[in-house]
């Protein structure tokens, strides 16, 4: 079982167990080119973000026998993958230091630019070096996926003058992706808070699945998902609850178990 482990190709190349999830996946590109979703922590988000990144760099090498592999037809793109999370936002200065040094390993990483040329070295915002990293690209040449966009926000809430300061050079950056969106194929955005206007400045143009139905699934499990996916496991954690051996355990023993994870997870559903 993949418990905490967040790298796609990890758990596909090391046989865990993976919940396939790459039909909604693949609607969800096909259907929108700016999405956001919030959900709690430890609820796949970067699981998630790992799929697409390894989707859109590689294509469906690491599909194999899941739904997408027969759905997907795109080209591949130089994947912009920035995880906010960890990120120190104690003071403005310190945010922009963290911010610019990880944007510019995350961007010479996948090839979108050299980190040690003087256009990007010098850059001493996010904001800024973005925008020389975009203006450079071609048309819809990269895809951009930001994880736990709020991470900054949620972590400098006990100081007001940190909390303005950093949100006012997240809105600078989030400007300037805005100005600069048609380099990306593809852009993805998760949190745990739910969508803020007043920083991504996007207005209806970003389109916030959280609440829609059709990808109310896309994250977490359904109890059809756990009974059918996690069969086996289900049987042994109820036989060892009713001291018996699995190929004795009764359906209505299994439901007792189940109802117990439904009490215990809290029975989440984001639907509208």
């Amino acid at each position: 079982l993949p418990k905490g482990t967040q790298s796609f190709n990890a758990v596909r190349s090391m046989d865990m167990a993976y919940v396939d999830k790459t039909d909604i996946m693949y609607r969800m590109i096909k259907s929108c080119r700016l999405c956001f979703i919030a959900r709690p922590p430890c609820f796949g988000k970067s699981l998630l973000l790992n799929a697409l990144e390894s989707l859109f760099s590689k294509g469906t090498e690491m599909f194999s026998g899941l739904a997408i592999e027969k759905l997907w037809t795109g080209k591949t793109f130089k994947v912009l993958h920035l995880d906010f999370s960890g990120i120190d936002s104690s003071s403005a200065e310190s945010f922009e230091r963290a911010a610019v040094s990880k944007l510019l390993l995350v961007a010479h990483h996948a090839g979108i630019i050299d980190r040690e040329k003087p256009e990007y070295s010098r850059c001493g915002t996010i904001a800024d070096l973005f925008r020389e990293m975009a203006v450079r690209a071609e048309e819809q040449s990269m895809v951009l996926l930001i994880d736990e966009y709020d991470s900054p926000l949620r972590h400098s809430l006990q100081d007001r003058e940190a909390f303005e300061a950093v949100s006012a050079h997240l809105r600078a950056f989030y400007s300037v992706v805005r100005q600069y969106e048609g380099r990306f194929r593809f852009i993805f955005v998760t949190g745990i808070m739910r969508f803020s206007n007043q920083i991504f400045g996007y207005g209806q143009s970003i389109s916030d699945i959280g609440s829609d139905p059709e990808y109310g699934a896309l994250l977490g499990f359904t109890e059809e998902e756990i009974r059918e996916c996690f069969g086996e496991e289900l049987r042994e954690r109820t036989a060892s609850l009713f001291h018996k051996s699995p190929g004795d355990v009764t359906h209505e023993e299994t439901d007792r178990v189940v109802e117990c994870l439904r009490r215990h997870c809290g029975g989440y559903c984001f639907d509208d």
